[in-house]
């Protein structure tokens, strides 16, 4: 049977195509957020003298990095409801276990650049009067940061390819909604084609903005030596 290409098929369906570019981007965004926030801690606890604290977290960033992203996601929709009583919404689930995924990988990232500020500079801050988390939330976390930013950053953008793995679980994203519509059209090349370009220039998109905030004055904020 010879395959005729339909290029229509998409001009047809653009609609619930965007609609779920808008909800994969936004599952991104959250994720990446939380993501971040919850690595912040975990660094510190890696990175922490006390050492039950800091067994426990490398404990969790070795079972949450082990653990396939996919079976997270079909055991924590499936989990949830039997454990809390009532149904989670699985976009809320995939942000959720996106997050904590995220965060051990970030949390990893930014150990390797904790230890970047010689002590010696850390012990004049401290000299001036400021206290330990004065330090570490203007003076080591910023410059920490600033250091992991490109590794960071890739992780963004490979956590938005694997936001589509939250089909999985039900979540009308890009892939999903691509899929749903190849059943009912039967038109696989020119839907996955489609999506296979979104994801594309929205990576694109994104290495460029990472690019531009590399160089701007934003992400530099290296401590100065006080005298």
């Amino acid at each position: 049977m010879n395959y005729v290409l339909d290029l229509g098929v998409i001009y047809d369906n653009y609609v619930p195509l965007l609609v779920a570019t808008g909800k994969t981007l936004t599952i991104t965004f959250l994720s990446c957020i939380m993501g971040t926030l919850f690595a912040l801690p975990i660094v510190f606890l890696l990175c922490s003298r006390i050492t039950l604290l800091r067994s426990l977290s490398t404990a969790f960033v070795v079972i949450v990095r082990g653990v396939p992203l996919m079976v997270s996601l079909i055991f924590t929709y499936y989990f949830l409801p039997g454990f809390l009583g009532f149904h989670v919404a699985p976009s809320l689930v995939a942000i959720a276990v996106f997050s904590i995924y995220l965060s051990s990988f970030v949390a990893d990232v930014l150990r390797g650049n904790a230890g970047a500020i010689p002590r010696d500079i850390i012990d004049q801050y401290l000299c001036l009067g400021m206290t330990p988390n004065q330090v570490n939330l203007t003076i080591v976390v910023p410059d920490m940061i600033r250091r992991s930013f490109p590794a960071i950053w890739n992780l963004y953008i490979t956590l938005l390819k694997y936001s589509t793995m939250a089909s999985v679980i039900t979540v009308d994203e890009l892939f999903r909604t691509g899929d749903l519509i190849v059943i009912g059209k039967y038109k696989p090349i020119e839907i996955y084609g489609a999506i296979a370009l979104i994801f594309i220039l929205i990576v694109l998109c994104m290495s460029s903005l990472g690019r531009y905030l590399e160089g701007t004055n934003l992400l530099r904020v290296e401590p100065r030596r006080t005298t």
